[in-house]
């Protein structure tokens, strides 16, 4: 059932004027969280620079993980929660390379045998690189961006060339904010392509699954159309 976004938009957004473009990526999803447009910077830069892992237990929920200069340190982005944690080089009795604090509960990251990356809390699983996408191509990454129903709309989506699989990051920001209150939402999470909408069967579906694990959207590429669902 739809619910009204009562913060910035209705039930629909049509994006008018929006522009697209495509280019190389290398590799990448947040609750809506409200925060001042210069910590905006966060989330955009761990979207474009980080390797994106998903939860091991399979619900909603991503990390990104961003390397410091000659990989000494790594940065680890929980966008849920807008919080990230510095973590330092350290090389184990085998010989392999590992990120974590000298602290017990610490997150330790690796690279797993296979290529993937992992991050792991006293030996459980917790966040894991996805499989290898043999033959689906480059990353891509899609923007779009305009102005509807009064508020300012940045879309990036980033998915390998031939996959209807990825990630998004999407702004809300009013149009005009009053001073002082320049105030943008920002949602990060999984995206995923359907086809069919109640009106056209051959319609392409963009579902975009938020990290809250609560907030839904399906984007309508063609006439750029955005609705909010309820789970």
């Amino acid at each position: 059932m739809k619910s009204d976004l009562t913060l910035i938009l209705g039930c629909v957004l049509l994006l008018a004027g929006c522009s697209a473009s495509s280019k190389k990526a290398d590799d990448a999803g947040a609750e809506a969280t409200p925060v001042p447009a210069e910590v905006t910077d966060d989330y955009t830069r761990f979207f474009t620079e980080g390797i994106r892992l998903e939860r091991a237990d399979g619900k909603a929920g991503g990390m990104y993980v961003r390397f410091g200069k000659d990989s000494l340190t790594a940065e680890l982005f929980s966008p849920a929660e807008g919080v990230t944690e510095t973590l330092e080089r350290r090389i184990t009795p085998a010989g392999k390379r590992v990120w974590n604090m000298e602290d017990d509960d610490t997150k330790n990251l690796r690279r797993e045998d296979g290529g993937l990356w992992t991050v792991s809390r006293r030996g459980k699983l917790i966040f894991s690189e996805a499989g290898a996408a043999d033959g689906l191509g480059n990353w891509l990454t899609e923007r779009f961006e305009g102005t509807a129903a009064g508020a300012r709309y940045r879309l990036a989506v980033r998915h390998r060339e031939h996959s209807g699989d990825g990630h998004f990051l999407l702004h809300l920001t009013p149009a005009q904010t009053e001073a002082g209150n320049d105030t943008t939402l920002i949602y990060t999470g999984r995206r995923y392509t359907q086809r069919g909408t109640a009106t056209d069967a051959d319609a392409t579906v963009w579902q975009l699954v938020a990290d809250d694990g609560v907030t839904l959207y399906n984007f309508i590429p063609e006439n750029r159309t955005l609705e909010q669902f309820n789970r």
